[in-house]
């Protein structure tokens, strides 16, 4: 049994005057006192030390060697900085009459702290903040359990871990959420609103970090840092809802130990940097029309940027495939060629900068021009190289115009129907508009004759003609099939 002791409507001017003559196992409850010491040094017989309605303004230290010891701070205290540190079973910052141990009022007021520190130093079984107000919190010491429930912290919240340890963070109010270290698991979701969430799992020993934004928001970014598969990490990230994550960045990341489900990121801004994409897992998720990327030498290369983010949409379009989700495929095999375009365009740019320099130098033209360096590539000369590329970027940027690389339905239907009889009238073909439609009905047909009967009058193509319908039909209906696939045919 523990003896219980009350202090209360006092000026405290040492720790002697809350634990002096204490001697068997007690519980301590001080209420409505000023405290004016900057040390409070807990005795191991004393199991329990509660503050209600207290005030202290100079930074004050709390100290314990009990590891049994209990540290409440209930309702209505108002403290400029608690330092904690020692031994404890639970160190509890509280207001809320749910998990209190004292009779709260019906009017009561929650705590506010100015600054909390759990220190390097402190152990604790329970390190709980429940219902209060503070500018900041900083946990650099070891709590097996680490809970925060309806807390307002205006500034930032920063947990840093030596072991492994389990983290519940619900309904909590932060400019700025930073985890560093070890952690066996991370759970936070219900009602959250964080400025910026941070993660750095530069140790690889952060192993379970749940993140569940239904009914919650980043206003400003989302970052995870130094994530590898260790074969035990995993980031989930579940239920983002539309424009509930302003940023995210992945920061020199393996993406295998990730998982993403019932994602809206079309609003998103998504950044790879220096990250392997892999075998990231993700169900449900929309992404954002541009996703950027980084890497160290852009500032020295800047080409790079195009042919980062070419590697990253191929990849996201190869895990689409695998995990057979249709859309995200379509729409990362679109992003990938209008990447490669880019890339093209730059290198026909670069090309004709070099043949024109070439052709200064030889009518002598100008006096200083440096030489475009052009990297090596699989052709005989710059020329054949010039020629592959023009004609890749042909293809790609006529892919890109007919029919946005085979994603939409209406342009190459709309040349179908609008572009052939416009090319008839052209060639000169036109002789009445009954005849126009089924002359255009017909040279549609890819595999159509030279010779046709159309409304009982033989007309002879050209074969000239009858080749450039043939090519432009066979490409638009080809682009038309590809657009159904989508819908019709799983991956």
């Amino acid at each position: 049994m523990n003896d219980v002791f009350f202090l209360e409507g006092r000026t405290i001017t040492s720790s002697n005057e809350i634990f002096g003559g204490v001697n068997s196992e007690s519980i301590i409850t001080i209420i409505n006192c000023n405290i004016l010491i900057s040390e409070v040094d807990i005795p191991s017989n004393i199991s329990a030390v509660i503050f209600v309605l207290c005030a202290c303004n100079l930074p004050l230290t709390i100290n314990s060697e009990n590891e049994k010891t209990e540290l409440r701070f209930e309702y209505g205290n108002i403290f400029k900085q608690v330092l904690v540190g020692g031994d404890y079973d639970r160190v509890i910052f509280n207001s809320t009459p749910l998990f209190g141990r004292v009779k709260y009022p019906r009017d009561y007021k929650p705590s506010k702290f100015s600054v909390i520190s759990f220190l390097k130093n402190a152990r604790a079984n329970r390190l709980e903040f429940l219902s209060l107000i503070s500018n900041s919190i900083k946990c650099e010491g070891a709590a097996k359990d680490f809970l925060i429930h309806e807390a307002n912290v205006s500034e930032d919240v920063t947990i840093i871990s030596s072991e492994s340890n389990l983290v519940s963070i619900r309904s909590l109010e932060t400019k700025e959420l930073h985890f560093v270290g070890d952690f066996r698991e991370i759970h936070l979701g219900y009602k959250f609103n964080i400025g910026t969430l941070s993660f750095n799992a530069s140790t690889n020993r952060m192993q379970n970090v749940q993140i569940d934004m239904q009914d919650s928001s980043i206003y400003q970014q989302l970052q995870i840092a130094n994530a590898t598969d260790s074969k035990v990490t995993q980031f989930i990230i579940k239920n983002a809802g539309f424009k509930s994550i302003k940023n995210l960045v992945l920061h020199q990341s393996l993406l295998s130990c990730f998982v993403m489900s019932n994602c809206d990121l079309t609003k998103t801004e998504v950044s790879f940097i220096n990250c392997k994409i892999d075998d990231l897992l993700m169900e449900g998720v929309s992404w954002p029309f541009n996703i950027e990327v980084s890497h160290h030498n852009y500032r020295k290369q800047s080409f790079l940027e195009f042919e980062q983010k070419q590697s990253v949409y191929r990849q996201l379009k190869s895990i689409s495939q695998r995990n057979k989700d249709v859309d995200n495929f379509y729409f990362f095999r679109r992003r990938e060629y209008d990447t490669t375009l880019s890339i093209l365009s730059r290198k026909m740019m670069l090309f004709f900068s070099y043949f024109i320099t070439i052709l200064c130098d030889i009518l002598g033209l100008g006096r200083k021009r440096f030489l475009p360096v052009i990297d090596k590539m699989a052709h005989e000369n710059k020329y054949s190289g010039f020629v592959s590329v023009l004609s890749s970027w042909i293809i790609l940027k006529i892919s890109s115009l007919v029919s946005v690389h085979g994603t939409s339905l209406f342009r190459p239907v709309a040349i179908l129907l609008c572009g052939i009889p416009l090319l008839l009238c052209i060639f000169g073909y036109y002789e009445s508009i009954e005849q126009l439609l089924a002359l255009s009905a017909y040279v549609i047909d890819p595999t159509h004759k030279l010779d046709a009967s159309i409304l009982g009058e033989k007309i002879t193509l050209n074969p000239i003609h009858s080749l450039v319908f043939k090519i432009i039909s066979s490409s638009l209906l080809f682009k038309i099939v590809l657009v159904f696939r989508k819908y019709a045919v799983s991956l």
